[in-house]
């Protein structure tokens, strides 16, 4: 008797496991998704509409069906964990479905469409698989960090149309250092400091300065080796007209042709490599300056004296 009892107790375990599964259709905007609801099963498109936000917990399943996926015009929060990862895919994936009557393929559901329109998106932790082309934003502030795509048909992740080199069960991560920077970013005095201002502006100056001193060196190299070369060939050519009879006019226009190039080079030379090593050789002016501020109670609140001294 005890024995049927507990083999009725797990039947009607099992029954109830299999059947623990929620089903989506349709708009799913304000809803917080939790993995108790294993697996969300969605039947029919679904919806974020905008001024509306969905948050998905870690541990959630969404089993997608043929021609099924999901559209996002509002906020859409996934918030997976390294061990515990949100899994978007196939009905027919039967490591998350073990009801899977076939096996699952690229363009087996669309993917997750992103409006232009859409708010905050903020993928973290999850899986996406057996779609169509995965993740196709219209925006280009989405922050996914550490996605695995794997067998999408057309391409794992796009922005506006343009395709995001994603490797299959590779982690993948855009704007998440962004993200992460803006969150722990202090928040900074915003009070003008000249003396700060001015020092990148001397920097930029120097970076200027060096292009033209590198584009300027590698002009006068290139003309000095040009003199270097048409100079051994109108001497070749000078030589050939003195000596090769009957060749004389053709061997002197050569030389004269030479020559020109020669002189034209040398002097292309002559100015740009004094020129480039002296930008090399420069140093910014510096500019020092001093402030001294004397508080004075009662009266006068402060005298400001600043000394400039400029070397």
């Amino acid at each position: 008797m005890n024995k049927i009892v507990t083999i009725s107790a797990i039947i009607a375990l099992l029954a109830v496991s299999r059947f623990a599964e929620t089903h989506l259709i349709d708009d799913i905007g304000g809803k917080t998704f939790e993995a108790s609801g294993n697996p969300y099963i969605v039947d029919k498109d679904v919806v974020i509409p905008q001024n509306t936000q969905v948050t998905v917990k870690q541990g959630c399943v969404f089993l997608f069906k043929s021609f099924t996926g999901m559209n996002v015009f509002g906020s859409l929060v996934v918030e997976g964990t390294v061990q515990s990862p949100i899994v978007f895919t196939s009905i027919n994936d039967a490591n998350y479905n073990t009801a899977a009557e076939q096996l699952p393929n690229a363009f087996d559901w669309n993917g997750i469409y992103i409006a232009e329109t859409a708010g905050a998106v903020k993928l973290r932790n999850f899986k996406l698989m057996f779609s169509v082309f995965g993740i196709k934003a219209k925006k280009d502030d989405i922050v996914i960090q550490n996605g695995d795509f794997k067998q999408n048909g057309q391409f794992h992740f796009t922005i506006n149309d343009n395709i995001h080199f994603v490797q299959d069960n590779i982690s993948y991560s855009y704007n998440a250092e962004k993200e992460q920077e803006r969150v722990e970013k202090p928040v900074e005095d915003k009070r003008p400091a000249p003396e700060k201002e001015e020092k990148k502006d001397m920097t930029g100056a120097a970076k200027k300065r060096r292009v033209a001193a590198v584009t300027l060196l590698g002009v006068g190299s290139a003309s000095l080796i040009s003199t270097i070369i048409t100079g051994i060939v109108a001497s070749n050519n000078f030589e050939k007209a003195e000596t090769v009879p009957g060749k004389y006019e053709f061997y002197d226009n050569k030389f004269q042709a030479a020559r020109t190039i020669t002189v034209i080079t040398g002097i292309v030379s002559g100015v740009t490599l004094p020129v480039s090593l002296f930008l090399f050789v420069k140093k910014d002016k510096s500019t020092m300056t001093q402030k001294i501020s004397v508080n004075v109670e009662g009266g006068i609140d402060r005298v400001g004296l600043n000394v400039r001294a400029g070397f």
